[in-house]
């Protein structure tokens, strides 16, 4: 005979049995169920009321919620979607706080709102979930590189750069730098590479290929040929504009050189001596004597700030219809380009703009195909042709990477 299947039910049902027969002692009785009589006695009045179905579970949710949404709102949540069926919670939540509601409910409230009453596509708002943020599925298949913005300290500010695997989110690296630089940025990429080839040397491990530092695209620079010059200096109105324009363009100043030199008349020839530099040492360049007194007007009575020097000049270049890449700064391009067409030594050259190493004036080699011929027609005019030939020469030398030979020539 198989066992007899017992539950609650069946048990208070016996229970209750047992309490109808006449004798029955109730103290006992709940005893014999392991119940209080308080419990007894709350069964025998639930079967009175509603007979046997009295005997089952009730739903034990609170009677009241005093957090719950007011019927009021829910029914303006409704209202609203009705009107607008693709606005989600945030969207509600501004309307009901735009139409002056004192209890606007959060946007994760609205959203559940919308669901329990079938207003929630729920395929539809599979395609909107967030983009998935760890993609990959293994880890050191891709680094996460980023600056975590920055904060003030006392000698300045504090940028934290952070290196983190996608899949694990293991911290590669963090470093507090000064600066957003590339040259900060490789710098620390160079220590962690270094670092990976000790490892493995030391511990005869393999680890991950090598972070690559940061590259950038290298710009060739703007020259202006003089037929572009002659365009942009027509239109200058400002005599004492376009003798600072002319500064520029003869001495390869930089942009606010010009408010730290003076002016150095020798019996050698006449000089302009820079005090404040970018490498913060003097420096001395020749200046044509057509130009000194172009030098005396841009100096006299305050020298234009360079701000408005950079402004006046783009406005010219454009009335000039010259190509909108080519800048202020482009006169020190064309300073420098001049300067080794007519010198051949880029050494000279590398003094006179101040740079710090002659890797840095090597860019001026590279000059377009055909610039050659119409700069060395104005720049170098010269009656004799083979004088010119020779100049011709030189260019092509220089543009070759030959300047080393023609200085011992």
């Amino acid at each position: 005979m198989p066992w007899k299947e017992i539950s609650l039910m069946s048990q208070r049902l016996e229970f209750i049995t047992m309490v109808l027969k006449l004798g029955t002692n109730m103290t006992q009785l709940c005893k014999q169920y392991n119940i209080s009589r308080r419990t007894g006695y709350k069964w025998l009045h639930r079967f009175a009321e509603e007979d046997i179905h009295g005997l089952e579970d009730r739903c034990r949710c609170p009677l009241h919620n005093p957090n719950k949404t007011p019927h009021k709102t829910e029914q303006a949540v409704l209202a609203i979607r009705q009107l607008h069926p693709y606005w989600g919670g945030r969207k509600i939540k501004a309307r009901l706080s735009h139409q002056g509601y004192k209890f606007v409910p959060a946007a994760s409230t609205i959203t559940a709102i919308l669901r329990r009453n079938g207003l929630l596509d729920e395929a539809e708002a599979i395609k909107h979930t967030p983009f998935k943020r760890f993609e990959y599925d293994q880890p050191n298949q891709l680094w996460q590189m980023d600056f975590k913005g920055y904060f003030s300290i006392s000698s300045g500010h504090c940028y934290p750069l952070t290196i983190l695997d996608d899949h694990s989110r293991f911290s590669i690296g963090i470093r507090a730098c000064t600066n957003e630089k590339r040259s900060t940025v490789n710098s620390y990429l160079k220590s962690i590479n270094v670092f990976f080839n000790w490892a493995e040397k030391k511990f005869k491990i393999n680890l991950p290929p090598r972070i690559p530092l940061v590259k950038y695209e290298k710009t060739l620079p703007k020259f202006l040929i003089p037929e572009e010059l002659d365009r942009i200096y027509q239109l200058c109105d400002d005599e004492k504009m376009l003798s600072t324009f002319k500064i520029y363009e003869h001495t390869g100043i930089r942009l606010r050189e010009l408010h730290s030199c003076d002016l150095d008349i020798t019996n050698n020839g006449t000089y302009i001596k820079l005090r404040r530099t970018k490498g913060k040492r003097e420096r001395i360049i020749p200046i044509p004597p057509a130009v000194v007194e172009d030098f005396k007007m841009a100096v006299s009575g305050g020298i234009y700030k360079p701000g408005r020097i950079s402004k006046t000049f783009s406005k010219l270049r454009d009335k000039a219809k010259v190509s909108s890449n080519k800048t202020l700064y482009s006169l020190r391009h064309t300073f420098a380009l001049r300067k080794l067409l007519e010198l051949g030594n880029i050494y000279l050259v590398k003094e006179m703009l101040g740079h710090s190493s002659v890797n840095t004036t090597q860019i001026y080699l590279q000059f377009p195909d055909g610039y050659i011929k119409d700069v060395l027609s104005v720049w170098l005019p010269q009656s004799n042709e083979k004088v010119n030939q020779e100049a011709l020469k030189l260019a092509k030398l220089l543009q070759q990477g030959g300047y080393s030979q023609s200085l011992k020539n």
